[in-house]
């Protein structure tokens, strides 16, 4: 008898801990103690991510499977539709594939796209910031071109190659370069001068926290935490829709641009048309730059330490995020608008990629204790229309229809609504992909 005790105490250990990650819960939670030494924290964190159900019968096992059926390597499907080099809009989609490894385990994701890393990756880690053609190169400041190298933590846990480690440090290093608005806020692209995006945390902060949780030397932990949560917490603040919970989708330094210009009267900065004279806003709130957005609060809170000095706070923009999104969302089909909070407005039209966002964002956050559970029946409800609008033909492709093309910030909402929905746009690949690894699971 004395012997049964601990495998029935590790059982019941076991049980509960299965539960505990993967229920919603009823309200925020959130640690308050002092975290253990930061050692692999990955291995802790990441198994709440496991789940044996079969990845073939799941939206993004199947989106998955017939993209390598078609391109039994990545590098055709990027040489013949995506067509960016190491920039987000391949990244996106493997990161799909990364997640779906973190989910299964099933080493097939993870070596699908190796080969992609390591044509732009270098022995010596050194990153190519190469362009579709693999001649022309991209500014290494541009947050767009920073997401791929969320691809290299798993990477470099299954195979240990130190190129894959040094090409983490040379990405954090590259944080340092990026130019700042007055406020110390990330220009969204050295070309979009004093200009904050609400898409461009995502594609930067999610690694940065990843990073300093993994492998930043211990002085620099504190630093990769809180420039990532600054920056979150800034384009909230200066994006803000307070009456409706909503955020726009850009915000233009008045004070930065206008020193500048003063200065430099030969080579002033170009003012954007879209930016309100006051608050810098942008005019309206996209459905996917909202997106972006929330599915960064929800990457970044996965590995930001508790007693972070600024956790508290993005729970709280994420929980005022998810009252909006509740408020806005589409009741009939459960999908929400181009423009969100103008779902009355002529021309206005439901679309995909950011509602699957959505779903993401708000179905891993309830399931995680970031928002109250009752999140989770919004998520489900827009998961189903999200699905509505997937189509698995007989040849073994897939349909994605309803989602926008790739847009900036726009100068009023008759343009936002008249830039039309597409098929399969990479943007709607992978949130599908990433909604159904919550979803589905």
């Amino acid at each position: 008898m004395e012997r049964r005790v601990p495998a029935i105490l590790m059982a019941i250990f076991t049980l509960v801990f299965i539960i505990s990650c993967s229920l919603p819960t009823s309200e925020p939670v959130l640690e308050t103690s002092e975290p253990e030494e930061l050692i692999d924290v990955d291995e802790d964190i990441e198994r709440c991510f496991h789940s044996n159900v079969d990845p073939s019968n799941t939206i993004a096992g199947k989106i998955a499977d017939s993209i390598m059926a078609k391109y039994p390597a990545y590098m055709d499907y990027e040489k013949n539709v995506v067509k960016k080099g190491w920039e987000y809009n391949n990244s996106i989609i493997l990161n799909g594939y990364d997640k779906l490894y973190l989910i299964t385990r099933k080493e097939k994701y993870l070596d699908y796209f190796k080969p992609f890393v390591d044509t732009y990756v270098q022995a010596d880690g050194t990153i190519r910031y190469l362009m579709g053609d693999m001649v022309s190169t991209r500014d290494s400041r541009i947050q767009d071109v920073t997401h791929p190298s969320i691809l290299l933590f798993n990477l470099y846990r299954k195979y240990h190659a130190e190129n894959y480690l040094t090409a983490m440090v040379n990405t954090r290093n590259t944080f340092s370069t990026f130019q700042t608005t007055t406020q110390g806020g990330f220009w969204h692209k050295p070309t979009y001068q004093y200009q904050m995006w609400l898409d461009g945390p995502y594609m930067s902060e999610p690694f940065l926290v990843k990073y300093g949780r993994k492998y930043a030397p211990r002085y620099d932990r504190k630093n990769c935490f809180n420039t990532a949560t600054y920056q979150l917490k800034l384009i909230a603040e200066k994006t803000a829709v307070p009456e409706k919970n909503l955020f726009k989708h850009a915000w233009l330094d008045w004070e930065g641009i206008n020193a500048y210009n003063a200065a430099n009267p030969n080579t002033k900065y170009p003012i954007p048309a879209w930016a309100d004279p006051i608050t810098g806003q942008s005019p309206e709130i996209w459905s996917r730059a909202l997106g972006w957005y929330a599915m960064a609060l929800v990457d970044v809170l996965d590995y930001l330490p508790r007693h972070n000095k600024d956790s508290r706070d993005l729970v709280r923009i994420l929980n005022t995020l998810a009252k909006g999104l509740e408020s806005t969302q589409d009741p009939a089909t459960g999908l929400w608008y181009q423009v969100v909070d103008k779902g009355t407005e002529p021309g206005n039209y439901l679309e995909t990629s950011g509602s699957a966002m959505f779903v993401y964002a708000l179905g891993k956050a309830s399931r995680n204790g970031m928002i109250p559970g009752r999140y989770y029946k919004v998520a489900k409800k827009g998961w189903e229309g999200v699905k509505s609008r997937i189509t698995f033909n007989a040849d073994g492709s897939f349909t994605i229809t309803g989602a926008v093309g790739g847009m900036g910030v726009l100068n009023n909402y008759a343009q936002y609504v008249s830039k039309l929905p597409a098929n399969n746009v990479p943007h709607a690949v992978a949130a599908a992909m990433y909604a159904s690894t919550i979803m589905d699971f």
